[in-house]
């Protein structure tokens, strides 16, 4: 296996709560994405888990997560993508982040917009007591996402970014569940 294997971009459920019209899961056969193996989990350092909305799985995220991290020791890092409605509700049910080493938050639409900035604003500490984490920033969120007491933590990082035509991930696999949560 090749280095580029140490990262795994995750697909872990189809559930959204979104309909966005760019949407990279629209870009693609979700059942054409290669089923992850053993092999690759055995080999992986970082982990991306991905959807749909993970957060979504408020029952079974954190105890998949767990399994990731106690049953394959060499994963050192765990991130979660989120569009943020689904992140807010994740915690305003209680829940931590403990397990994670991050997340990377992209609003889509307003809404998700006010939940990422009642997360900064209120849950602050659950962010930046992670590893790492980031908030992609599209051009038709700039006006509701106040990034600028963001700037200066060296374990949160802003990007702007533009909707792409054919989503790539930047680095490492792409690979799904067999069986994806519901």
């Amino acid at each position: 296996m090749v280095d580029n294997n140490k990262i795994i971009h995750l697909f872990i459920t189809n559930k959204c709560t979104h309909n966005c019209k760019n949407c990279c899961n629209k870009q693609y056969d979700i059942d054409k994405i290669p089923v992850i193996t053993v092999d690759e989990l055995k080999y992986a350092d970082t982990v991306l888990l991905t959807g749909g909305e993970p957060f979504m799985l408020v029952d079974y995220l954190e105890d998949f997560a767990k399994m990731l991290k106690h049953g394959f020791t060499n994963i050192k890092q765990l991130y979660v993508y989120t569009c943020g409605d689904s992140l807010y509700k994740y915690l305003q049910k209680g829940k931590t982040l403990d397990i994670f080493d991050g997340v990377n938050i992209a609003p889509k639409n307003k809404y998700d917009a006010e939940c990422t900035n009642s997360i900064l604003k209120y849950r602050k500490d659950d962010i930046l007591s992670l590893a790492s984490s980031r908030l992609y920033i599209f051009p038709e969120m700039n006006d509701y996402i106040p990034t600028y007491d963001l700037y200066g933590y060296s374990n949160f990082e802003v990007i702007h970014r533009k909707w792409q035509e054919e989503f790539v991930p930047d680095s490492g696999i792409f690979r799904r569940l067999p069986i994806l949560f519901e």
